[in-house]
């Protein structure tokens, strides 16, 4: 986890935001009891379809070990949206919600 570089002190103040980063991508999330919130995600198109989005998430569950279940907001009218959906559904993630053009998905982590 980064949590020593300005940026991930200033989401951390900001929003009460964590980051995990690495040279090929990134998660910022928010914890709230044992729901983990992916607020945003980004994984560069190198190493896209080579498990590294795998590899964020299951960091992810493994350095917030209180968390059961993980969630995040997909908005299918932006760019890219068609590909984080697959993405996450390949993962494990499944859609729980859609309202108002946004689709709420969600993974339970005790499944796992």
């Amino acid at each position: 986890m980064i949590a020593d570089t300005l940026y991930a002190k200033y989401i951390l103040e900001r929003d009460g935001q964590n980051i995990i980063e690495d040279g090929d991508g990134f998660i910022i999330y928010k914890v709230s009891g044992a729901e983990c919130f992916i607020v945003e995600m980004f994984v560069n198109k190198e190493a896209r379809r080579a498990g590294h989005g795998r590899s964020l998430i299951e960091r992810l569950a493994s350095l917030v070990p209180e968390c059961t279940i993980m969630t995040a907001n997909i908005w299918p009218h932006k760019p890219g949206s068609s590909d984080a959906l697959l993405g996450a559904l390949r993962v494990g993630f499944e859609v729980k919600r859609a309202d108002a053009g946004v689709l709420l998905i969600a993974k339970d982590l005790m499944e796992v």
